[in-house]
């Protein structure tokens, strides 16, 4: 897995501006916005010795930003998951590059799955295609979905062959295994709806949620 790190904020905006699918750049405007959205979920505080030795006891605490391969692959499986989500919905704005041309609600969705996806990231998880294509068909339908009607609206390039397939992957996402512990993406109510939780991230700190 390559692993490329940066000193300095704007050359690792730069580069991740460069490798953004343009379905998520889409979804902010453009490759530069998006970048700069998003690269605080790279950020982090490195800590080394001062000049001098230990003996000082002292350290130079610095950011660098870090983007590894899978970071770029996660990238990727949003963007196909996105694409499906809003099929022909893209557009071309004057200057020649695509914009989507959805309803606000549905942008605001793929940006809160583009954040649930980068804060489990965070937490030393990455989401799968097929994890993605389920968070984001149960955004779009707040009241709820069945197993199978489920099945029924996921994108037609996240197929499960069975409802119990699917509710393999629904168990997994209710108590989704991270390094920090098992973190709730989606419910189940009594009436056997599944929905997603309400996702709050802060990237370099912690995730909460609430129903």
């Amino acid at each position: 897995m390559d692993t490329r790190t940066f000193e300095d904020r704007r050359a690792a905006t730069d580069y991740l501006a460069a490798h953004l699918p343009e379905q998520v750049s889409a979804v902010y405007g453009s490759p530069a916005k998006a970048a700069a959205t998003l690269i605080d979920a790279f950020e982090q505080l490195a800590i080394s010795a001062a000049p001098g030795g230990e003996s000082r006891r002292a350290v130079i605490p610095s950011l660098r930003w870090v983007i590894r391969d899978e970071d770029l692959g996660l990238f990727d499986s949003l963007s196909k998951v996105m694409q499906a989500a809003a099929t022909g919905a893209a557009v071309l704005v004057p200057s020649g590059s695509p914009a989507l041309a959805a309803m606000p609600p549905i942008i605001e969705m793929m940006a809160q799955l583009i954040k649930i996806a980068l804060a489990i990231r965070a937490k030393g998880a990455i989401l799968d295609e097929a994890e993605l294509g389920v968070l984001m068909t149960l955004r779009g339908h707040p009241d709820g979905l069945s197993a199978p009607q489920l099945r029924e609206k996921l994108p037609a390039d996240v197929p499960f062959d069975s409802d119990a397939s699917l509710e393999t992957v629904l168990h997994r996402l209710e108590k989704y295994p991270t390094r920090s512990g098992d973190v709730s993406l989606v419910w189940r109510s009594a009436a056997a709806l599944w929905h997603t939780r309400n996702v709050y991230t802060c990237y370099r700190y912690k995730l909460r949620y609430y129903r």
